[in-house]
């Protein structure tokens, strides 16, 4: 169980963690990308104006539309802040303007859980899959269905699974996705749950598609792939799946 300890009001702070975060010797430190997802009544306008008090910047910022998978809450709004370092989440959550600021008071969080995470290789797209372009996949984005980002937490099962069981999970997962226009995806590594509701996580998939319509496709297809649903049982515990309409976009230029 993970330490933790009262915050904010819209979570429990793992105290262990929080301390790692504070003390990474600096040869040791650099980037680190909070993930956040968000059960709040107010708007995240300013939270660039909240993440500047330690040097953040907001690279992914948006509404869910969609949680496809995962047990309440459902999340309403997802952002993703990087920082420069480690320590510079603790900055900024020990300044005394950060709970005043009103960047921050406008958010209205009633629950959260904030993921610290860093970059991790994505699976390749398998050589025998084509990537068609976004105007020639069935559900392509229109006027009124404009591309979305899937967004998937995972927790993995504490299995005997192996490197093979994982490629062919993802192999199976890209021979549904990969026809409708999936791209792009960026997986993180969960290194802690900074606040959270005493789960652990282990990795963050950000993959965008050209259409909610697309999404919605893949999970239809996905429905019907025998050895996905298998692989998918032996290794996931647990998992959020949402789909969210970015207002701001810059989570693949982070990286760079």
């Amino acid at each position: 169980m993970a330490s933790s300890e009262p915050t904010l009001g819209f979570g429990q702070i793992d105290a262990a963690y929080r301390a790692q975060l504070q003390s990474t010797p600096l040869d040791d430190d650099g980037p680190i990308w909070m993930v956040s997802m968000q059960c709040a009544e107010g708007r995240i306008d300013r939270l660039q104006s909240v993440a500047d008090i330690a040097g953040g910047e907001v690279v992914l910022a948006g509404d869910v539309i969609r949680q496809v998978d995962g047990d309440k809450p459902e999340w309403n709004q997802l952002t993703v802040v990087k920082f420069p370092a480690r320590r510079n989440f603790v900055q900024l959550t020990n300044h005394p303007a950060f709970k005043h600021h009103p960047g921050f008071v406008d958010m209205q969080l009633k629950e959260a859980i904030i993921l610290g995470c860093i970059p991790s290789p994505s699976m390749p797209v398998p050589a025998h899959l084509q990537v068609p372009t976004w105007s020639a996949v069935p559900h392509p984005a229109t006027d009124d269905d404009s591309p979305v980002i899937a967004v998937h937490a995972v927790r993995y099962a504490d299995t005997d699974w192996s490197p093979d069981d994982m490629a062919a999970y993802a192999h199976a997962l890209a021979a549904a996705s990969v026809p409708h226009g999936a791209r792009g995806t960026r997986w993180f590594a969960v290194e802690g749950t900074i606040v959270g509701d005493g789960r652990q996580w282990d990795d963050v998939r950000f993959t965008m598609y050209p259409s909610m319509a697309a999404f919605m496709a893949v999970v239809n297809d996905l429905d019907h792939i025998t050895a996905y649903e298998r692989h998918r049982a032996h290794l996931i515990a647990d998992i959020y799946t949402l789909v969210m309409r970015p207002r701001i976009d810059r989570l693949a230029r982070s990286l760079s």
